[in-house]
């Protein structure tokens, strides 16, 4: 009724309905990467019966000192993935749920990645100077989110300088950078975009995460006349049978989702 009032306010009483249409510019799939044994195992549907990989993250043996296999929990398999996406060609963003989560994925990626777990994602070193002058200025050289830029992560959350945040928007604009770590301002128009979001975690606080943030978030899958299609995975290092039915009832609430327009909250109250 809201739309109808908005849509006849418009066209000022004249006859006529608002146009409609569901054309993506990109295909949108729901998949899960879950542990299974030696390796992980990544499936493109909701389905257990769908299309899937079976090694796609395999798991890697001890480096001295450190005496475990690698990954061992479900920040350094969702670190796994994202290196295993961008060496296929494919740029990918981590969801956190919470921004206190951000730094902690940084500080995790830079301590696997000097152990030898996984390499450096960076070509060229000069490209990411600017910005990480501009980081040691606001933030110092020792801050998670500067030192990530040395291995080609961008770190992005509220909290960060502007001036700095700008200079990691450029480089990921210019395809530099292709593994983000980001904090819920995704879900509030910030315009990241990437072909594979990653969500570790679907709970904030304990409380899961509405319909209508997760639709947001999803949006970022698929980089519009760049993907063919966006991919929307749920990382699971311990797949209990909860998590895969949180994760159903989650994508299922995002697709038969309602938002609300701030305008036709405010003319409906005028």
């Amino acid at each position: 009724d809201h739309l109808n009032d908005l849509t006849a306010w418009i066209r000022n009483d004249a006859p006529g309905i608002p146009i409609q249409s569901n054309w993506r510019p990109t295909r949108q799939r729901f998949g899960t990467l879950a542990w299974q044994g030696p390796s992980a195992r990544l499936s493109f549907d909701l389905e257990a019966d769908g299309p899937f990989i079976r090694h796609f993250v395999p798991e890697l043996p001890p480096i001295r000192p450190r005496r475990t296999a690698f990954p061992r929990n479900n920040r350094e398999l969702t670190l796994a993935a994202a290196w295993k996406f961008s060496e296929q060609g494919k740029s990918a963003l981590i969801f956190c749920t919470q921004r206190d989560h951000v730094e902690g994925f940084a500080e995790t990626a830079l301590d696997v990645q000097r152990r030898g777990f996984l390499p450096a994602l960076l070509e060229d070193s000069q490209s990411v100077e600017r910005a990480m002058a501009v980081g040691r200025e606001w933030l110092g050289a020792n801050h998670p989110a500067v030192r990530c830029l040395a291995i080609g992560v961008a770190v992005h959350h509220g909290r960060l300088p502007g001036p700095f945040l700008r200079e990691v928007e450029a480089l990921l604009s210019t395809g530099v950078l292709r593994v983000t770590v980001a904090s819920p301002t995704l879900a509030q128009g910030l315009n990241l975009n990437a072909a594979v979001l990653l969500i570790p975690n679907l709970y904030r606080a304990g409380t899961l995460i509405t319909g209508e943030e997760f639709a947001n978030v999803a949006g970022r899958a698929g980089r519009a006349f760049v993907d063919l299609e966006g991919l929307v995975v749920h990382v699971m290092h311990e797949p209990e049978p909860w998590r895969h039915a949180k994760w159903r009832e989650l994508v299922n609430s995002a697709r038969s989702r309602s938002l609300s327009s701030g305008i036709i909250a405010v003319v409906d109250e005028v």
